[in-house]
């Protein structure tokens, strides 16, 4: 299952400080497999509740929590329940053995990975990405109910290389899950070509945020990054190329959005937003990853993009039997006047008014949730988060010669499927049994939608 906001917004926000089975309806009660919303505040004295979050590409089918002074890890705490790729569950852990636990996830492939020592009154969400996962024991070895900490901890260590023209001021080292970017962890000032080493705790723990000020207040940020596989991290200045400028000989002809449909970085878009591009990028995380244009589907306006990621994506899950209905109600997700606004994901609300396009197009639907030039390409979302459409157009008010409101456009899910399957992408999809908050809806889309950009040669 499905579960990248532009760098700006994210930056803005992490300087603030932010904080398949299905369920009964008994085990609701407990464990939500929705989005579940993060706390934006502190934990109460004593509440070890967390949001646990998987980030592999490989289900997490076991949880185990135990307070430190524990020697066996327990139960099983998920039960029935899988947690498939990019989602996320309410834990609640014991309130009566204190704060301080150490928490063990399995996946669907009997690997295990571990957080050791962890403050549950203080910290509010736990993600596992499996790049600290190790397989586990052999029947004849000690028994993985035992709590023992692996042989091999990784090594979070790692030297930060400063190889831009700028003296470095300050650098921030924070976990990715954390809410604040916490301490200046430099001495002094590292000059250029200087190095140091950044030490961090040995608990499991690999995927950090990197942040480096320079002398002249430049910032550059390097995210989620698996320390643990890293020796020495580069800086050479905040990078110059962005959305908004093009390298010599070539020029942006447009902006679309596009969204994940696998953990190897193929994406969905519309064909009209990549339509005679020299080269497309996609925008993640302020960096420009080239993509190519695997296939298109010219009278459904659809195409299949694959961007060049370095690791595996979280990617969108789309809405399976019965289809959405007239009436219900639709988010699209997408960035909108990018060279204008340039404030991150935007999502807008409606309804679908039409199980048809233009000229009775029984390929697309017609929706009210406003969209502008932008959001060619972006899902289209019922209230469980999964995917319906992909938003194609509105209705040309030049072209009507009259004035028109919140009529557009989008493909329909099954089209958007079949195609993807017929390029050998299979689609992830999932029932809609309960509607999200859109503000959970949102972060979610903030994982997997991104914006295009179309560069044509001079």
């Amino acid at each position: 299952m499905g579960a990248g906001q532009a760098f700006a917004q994210w930056a803005e926000r992490k300087t603030a400080g932010w904080r398949g089975q299905w369920m009964t309806a008994a085990q609701l009660a407990v464990v939500s497999l929705g989005l579940v919303v993060q706390s934006h505040v502190a934990h109460a004295q004593n509440d070890t509740s967390f949001t646990l979050i998987n980030r592999n590409s490989v289900a997490i089918n076991r949880l185990y929590v135990s307070a430190e002074k524990q020697s066996k890890w327990g139960g099983d705490l998920l039960g029935a329940v899988v947690l498939g790729a990019a989602q996320r569950v309410k834990i609640e852990a014991p309130r009566d053995q204190g704060c301080i636990f150490d928490v063990r996830v399995q996946y669907a492939n009997r690997r295990l990975e571990e957080r050791f020592k962890l403050d549950l009154c203080r910290v509010s969400t736990i993600t596992f990405d499996g790049s600290a996962s190790r397989a586990e024991p052999a029947p004849d070895q000690k028994s993985p109910s035992t709590k023992t900490a692996p042989t091999a901890t990784p090594n979070p260590d790692f030297l930060v290389v400063n190889r831009s023209q700028k003296v470095m001021g300050q650098l921030f080292v924070s976990s990715a899950d954390s809410t604040s970017w916490g301490a200046d962890l430099l001495p002094g000032v590292l000059k250029p070509g200087d190095r140091f080493e950044v030490k961090l705790p040995r608990n499991g723990q690999c995927v950090y945020d990197i942040r480096v000020i320079y002398a002249d207040a430049a910032v550059e940020d390097r995210t989620k990054q698996n320390v643990c596989t890293i020796q020495e991290m580069v800086f050479a200045g905040p990078g110059q190329a962005g959305p908004s400028t093009a390298p010599a000989g070539e020029r942006i002809a447009g902006y679309g959005t596009g969204f994940f449909v696998s953990a190897a970085g193929h994406a969905l878009t519309n064909h009209h937003v990549v339509d005679g591009c020299s080269r497309v990028a996609t925008v993640i995380e302020g960096q420009m990853l080239p993509s190519h244009v695997v296939r298109v589907d010219k009278q459904n306006d659809l195409a299949l993009v694959r961007a060049q990621v370095p690791k595996t994506v979280l990617f969108a899950t789309f809405r399976a039997a019965p289809g959405i209905r007239v009436g219900e109600e639709v988010v699209a997700a997408g960035f909108p006047f990018p060279q204008v606004l340039q404030n991150g994901l935007n999502v807008t609300r409606g309804n679908v008014s039409a199980m048809g396009g233009i000229g009775g197009n029984t390929a697309e639907m017609q929706m009210t949730a406003p969209i502008q030039p932008g959001n060619s390409g972006g899902p289209l979302f019922d209230m469980s988060g999964h995917v319906v459409g992909v938003v194609v157009s509105r209705l040309n008010e030049v072209a009507m010669k009259t004035a028109t409101q919140n009529v557009n456009y989008s493909v329909q899910g099954s089209v958007d499927r079949l195609f993807l399957e017929s390029n050998g992408v299979r689609a992830s999809e999932a029932q809609s049994l309960r509607d999200i908050k859109i503000g959970d809806l949102s972060d979610a889309a903030r994982e997997y939608t991104y914006q295009i950009v179309c560069y044509k040669k001079q």
